[in-house]
């Protein structure tokens, strides 16, 4: 099936994803995943990111986890945050993907990700007090056996995780 159609009207498939994600020898890792998905031409409906979901669900196997950003700002806005309820405002995985039965997510009213797999426990050790102190998801992430950050279709200026060595190791440009 077809999950992009590029701008020189070129197709790429769920084989083609597929295939790409399995050099990367995902099978067990924890993947954090930050995409622009616009960069592969024009996603085919919902559907098709659904199935993205599923083909990286399918390269990880039950044995890893796959966390996808699902920020909502809430706490910049003065806005209620819903872990249910509040939409994503950083992607359409993340946004079809906190709907989905198994996925679960984080209780950070700014940076809550989506998680599916087996690390659940980073659910219940976040501190929401803080986005990337000790004890944040990201804090917690960089001790997970076997984490990946993999980026598709974007550059390093939406990998978060940045922010934590920031904080972490004091740089002067970053304001707490």
């Amino acid at each position: 099936m077809i999950l992009f159609k590029n701008f020189d009207n070129k197709e790429i498939t769920d084989d083609d994803f597929y295939n790409t994600l399995q050099k990367f020898n995902l099978r067990g890792r924890s993947v954090l995943l930050y995409s622009r998905l616009f960069s592969f031409g024009r996603l085919q409906g919902k559907d098709a990111a659904c199935r993205m979901i599923d083909i990286l669900q399918t390269c990880i196997g039950d044995e890893g986890s796959l966390l996808i950003p699902c920020h909502t700002f809430s706490g910049y806005n003065d806005v209620v945050f819903d872990s249910e309820e509040s939409k994503c405002k950083v992607g359409i995985l993340g946004e079809i993907g906190r709907k989905l039965p198994q996925f679960s997510r984080t209780v950070h009213p700014i940076y809550s990700h989506i998680l599916w797999g087996n690390y659940g426990d980073l659910l219940v050790k976040q501190e929401r007090n803080t986005c990337f102190g000790k004890n944040s998801l990201y804090d917690i992430f960089s001790k997970t056996k076997k984490a990946y950050i993999l980026i598709l279709g974007a550059t390093l200026n939406v990998v978060t995780n940045v922010h934590y060595y920031e904080q972490k190791f004091s740089a002067k440009s970053r304001y707490i």
